[in-house]
């Protein structure tokens, strides 16, 4: 486990949501920090999980448990050990400093008690790690893959690891979660499907935390489940067009295998055409991630960009023997998967999103009358140069041009949307179309990705007709996405005429969001060092405070973070430039329906 740096968790969540985590008061006393030294290879390997026939059973944690090991986890997270300790104590599990003795590092587990089990599974976080991964283990005895699934947490200097505490039929008790293992219903004792378990709360405390992570849900298949020898997915069955995780990691190890002459073979079935038999879409951890609302029972409709979930599937060729077997799978994340020291990309996920789709327009044919509106959410303008528009079959279209900040951006079929009347015009004309590229009225999808291939927005319906045919979907105030992804349910009605149609392309219809019209603007000097500005707010809206030296080129002010607002005064607090003379404005956004 050789680092090249070491990154620590002070300097890692300085530009993340700040969390607060509750301590739990109660009749337990703290545990104490344990300090270990060892091999954790060693350790993890020998530690003891009940088998399906073991008379040790799980049991479901409490809620009062689930809230004491969040707890623990995110003070583990922020680097405060005896807090962890506190809280910890309260869900029957100890707090270890442990010195991993190979590799020199010092982690922390959070492992249970030996008194009173639930067998919940023990939890690994590197106190000075380098790539934003979580290496998961669902099923060490059932798939098999313990040893492997360790060892590439450790080479990968991922910062977490997760390994269940029992076998996934130990319990005769059911699952309410839908899917099945080979007919039978899945256990609660099964990791993937259990979101009442410690195992789900890890994965959503650092979902919540670490926001620019990724899990490895790791597993064993046999080998006649699929031709391939890794089967890679994101942990939906929909297939994406552009650069997608799980299928850069799946490009990453052919290249190695074929280097090497090896005959194993990798598939990802985000790759259109393939099976998405093994995308892992019923596992929990997986539809939370991709923003399910019920994890246990609704899959998700697509997954969320940048993908933070992979769902690894390898056979016995590849999980088998020693850790040379499975070197290609560790090369490959490292290669692909960010340290945090990695920049951030330029063009942040949600910079772009679809307000408005005409899927089936009256006035004119589909010809002429159908278009895609865009938001620049961004404070900068954002130059579209050959982007790419896929519908649900992977038919596609370009276009080109520039959106400025609080702007729309209408991208139509033709030069003319509604036979001549005001307003028709768009700003792009979708073009080099390949295939028959229209917006379907009955069901589609619209991806809109960059030059490069990467995801900026999409928009999923399922009913084009849901509003009637000449009738534009438009994104209902509340529900512009910071992820760029929106689905059918988060449109209404147009009730905007445009011409014998209803719909708005180019302004903001009267069913649509506000867009940055400012509640304030002041002129400020000579009243340093630090300034604060007292507004009233709206529930639901969002406000951000925005500056310039000069009355142009307005830009949010770094470092200070939006307020949503609820019905209270607001306060801005900010330390004044050093120039004499700066002008403020408070913008508003997205706000809730009445």
């Amino acid at each position: 486990m050789m680092k090249s740096h070491a990154t620590s968790y002070s300097s890692i969540f300085l530009s993340l949501p700040a969390m607060v985590f509750i301590s739990a008061a109660g009749c337990l006393s703290a545990g104490p920090i344990l300090n270990e030294a060892g091999d954790l290879q060693l350790l993890l390997d020998n530690t003891v999980i009940p088998s399906e026939f073991s008379l040790d059973k799980y049991r479901l944690p409490t809620t009062e448990e689930l809230t004491a090991f969040r707890n623990a986890l995110g003070h583990v997270l922020a680097g405060d050990l005896p807090a962890a300790s506190d809280d910890a104590a309260l869900a029957n599990y100890d707090v270890v400093s442990y010195t991993d003795n190979i590799s020199g590092d010092v982690i922390t587990l959070l492992r249970e008690k030996n008194s009173d089990r639930h067998w919940g599974g023990i939890y690994v976080v590197d106190q000075t790690p380098e790539r934003a991964l979580v290496v998961q283990c669902p099923h060490p005895l059932f798939d098999g893959v313990r040893t492997p699934s360790a060892d590439i947490f450790m080479d990968t200097n991922a910062f977490a690891f997760f390994m269940a505490g029992t076998h996934r039929n130990n319990s005769p008790t059911e699952s309410d979660c839908d899917g099945d293992l080979g007919g039978d219903p899945y256990r609660i004792s099964d990791m993937a499907h259990a979101p009442e378990s410690f195992f789900q709360a890890a994965h959503e405390v650092i979902e919540e935390t670490v926001t620019r992570s990724v899990s490895l849900s790791f597993h064993g298949m046999d080998t006649d489940t699929d031709p391939a020898n890794v089967v890679v997915s994101n942990g939906t069955p929909r297939a994406f067009p552009g650069n997608s995780l799980s299928r850069s990691l799946a490009d990453a190890m052919s290249l190695i295998l074929t280097n090497a002459a090896d005959p194993r073979t990798v598939v990802s079935h985000q790759e259109p055409g393939e099976n998405p038999a093994l995308s892992g879409s019923t596992n929990t951890q997986g539809r939370y991630t991709n923003g399910s609302d019920e994890p246990c029972a609704v899959e998700a409709r697509t997954a969320i960009f940048p993908e933070r979930f992979i769902h690894m599937e390898c056979d016995p060729n590849v999980r088998s023997g020693a850790p040379a077997n499975w070197a290609f799978i560790t090369q490959a994340l490292n290669a692909e998967i960010q340290l945090f020291s990695d920049p951030v990309p330029d063009l942040p996920i949600g910079a772009l999103v679809i307000t408005e789709i005409m899927p089936d327009p009256q006035q004119v044919g589909d010809g002429l009358g159908e278009y895609i509106e865009l938001f620049n959410a961004t404070g900068a303008p954002i130059t579209m140069t050959n982007w790419t528009i896929f519908d649900s079959q992977f038919n596609t279209a370009t276009f080109s041009g520039v959106i400025q900040p609080g702007d729309l951006f209408v991208i139509g079929v033709s030069n003319d949307l509604n036979g001549a009347a005001p307003g028709g015009a768009p700003d792009a004309v979708w073009q080099n179309t390949f295939g028959d590229f229209t917006l379907t009225n009955t069901k589609d999808s619209i991806i809109i990705l960059d030059e490069d291939g990467d995801f900026v927005a999409s928009m999923i319906y399922e009913d084009g007709d849901l509003f009637g045919t000449g009738v534009s979907f438009e994104l209902a105030i509340g529900n512009a996405h910071p992820s760029g992804q929106t689905e059918d349910v988060d449109y209404i009605a147009s009730t905007t005429v445009f011409d014998g149609d209803f719909g708005s392309p180019g302004t903001r219809g009267s069913t649509q969001f506000l867009v940055f019209p400012p509640a304030l603007t002041t002129a400020i000097s000579d009243l340093g060092p630090d300034f604060s500005i007292t507004f009233p707010t709206t529930p639901a809206v969002i406000y951000t405070l925005w500056h310039s030296p000069q009355l142009d080129n307005w830009q949010p002010l770094i470092g200070i973070d939006p307020l949503i607002g609820d019905g209270s005064p607001g306060v801005f607090t900010f330390p004044l430039p050093q120039d004499n003379r700066h002008f403020y404005q408070i913008h508003l956004n997205y706000a809730a329906p009445e």
